[in-house]
């Protein structure tokens, strides 16, 4: 089960002959829910002989980003053109898994696990391009781009053999941010 929205807008504006400036925008909210169960039938000797997994997650999303546009026409053979960008992106959800099997002998086993995720994405983009056409063959062209972005996205697990018997698990601990 889950959903998303979309949306989308701009607008341009003409200051004067030569100079427009336009603003843009993307945003993005959505959410996804499963559950799922699987079984296990084996006659692998020393291994289980049925086993079931039930999974079930909740998650999340939401982003965008927002253009600002500026272009100044120096003659029909020469402009400049700047932009500046900003992303920004979220996901965050739950899952959970239990599994219970059963082995020869009437022998069980079960175990609960619960991951928790926190993704996060944000970047600012800056770019300026300059371009000069002297003559048919001829032309300068120049720019810049430079892009600061930070992202992180730590897991969280927490294992034992049922939800209330669980500790966090720092084996299956994973933290990881970019700047």
């Amino acid at each position: 089960d889950g959903g998303s929205l979309f949306t989308r807008a701009g607008l341009t504006l003409h200051l004067t002959q030569t100079d427009h400036i336009g603003i843009e925008g993307f945003g993005h909210f959505g959410n996804r829910n499963s559950n799922n169960t699987i079984r296990y039938e084996s006659d692998v000797p020393s291994s289980f002989t049925s086993s079931e997994r039930i999974s079930d997650s909740d998650n999340s999303s939401k982003g965008g980003n927002i253009n600002l546009d500026y272009k100044h026409e120096f003659s029909e053979s020469s402009n400049l053109v700047a932009r500046a960008s900003w992303d920004l992106w979220v996901s965050d959800g739950t899952s959970t898994y239990k599994q219970h099997s059963l082995y020869p002998e009437n022998k069980e086993t079960s175990s609960w696990q619960k991951q928790e995720s926190d993704n996060r994405s944000q970047s600012w983009e800056f770019q300026a391009d300059y371009v000069n056409q002297f003559t048919e063959e001829s032309k300068l062209e120049a720019g810049y781009k430079g892009t600061l972005s930070s992202q992180k996205s730590p897991v969280e697990t927490y294992s034992g053999e049922t939800e209330t018997t669980a500790d966090f698990d720092e084996l299956l601990y994973k933290r990881s941010s970019i700047n």
